[in-house]
This record gives C-alpha cells, structure tokens and sequence, in this order.
C-alpha cells in the first residue's frame, strides 16, 4: 500500500532541506520496512535506517552534494541509482 504523507518543516534562507538531523527528527511516524522517498533536495541517498529505508534520486539536472547527475530504478527490490550513463552510483536492496 502507498502512503503520501505531507509535514512541514522551518523555512530555510536557501530555500531548500539538506537532509538533517531536524529533517529526521520531524518524519512523520514510519512503519518497519516503510520506504521513505524523498526529493526536492537533490542530494542522492540510498540508505537502510533499520526500522525504514530512506531514498532519493537525487537530480538529472541540478545535482547536489557530489554534483553528479543521476536517477533512480526500481527492480527486483533493489533500488538502483545511476549516473546519466547507466553507471551504478549505490544500491539498496530490500530485506524479506
């Protein structure tokens, strides 16, 4: 089942959330094994929190972080993020 859930957070002078300490602080509740995408920063993640997974493509466009351009796949529950050349930047595999 999908779930959108909607929260906001203090304004920033930037304009936009690096992914933080406050960001984690205020998730909304998760659920074990609930997979949280998350967009907007452009900032490429893909980690296994324990309790949920935590992802973002990241950006084709505008990158962040390590400036790379990249996106995301979904097959086989794995989560595969690339560079614009097919090139396997991380990947998340699912736990059963």
């Amino acid at each position: 089942m999908i779930r959108q859930i909607e929260f906001t957070l203090r304004p920033r002078s930037r304009g936009f959330h690096p992914i933080t300490d406050e960001i984690e602080a205020n998730l909304p509740p998760l659920e074990a094994g609930d997979i949280l995408i998350h967009g907007h920063t452009h900032v490429r993640a893909a980690q296994d929190k324990g309790a949920y997974y935590f992802l973002n493509p990241g950006s084709v466009s505008i990158p962040k972080g390590d400036g790379v351009r990249g996106y995301m796949v979904y097959e086989n529950r794995v989560f595969t993020l690339k560079d614009l050349d097919g090139g396997v930047l991380a990947t998340l595999a699912l736990h059963d």
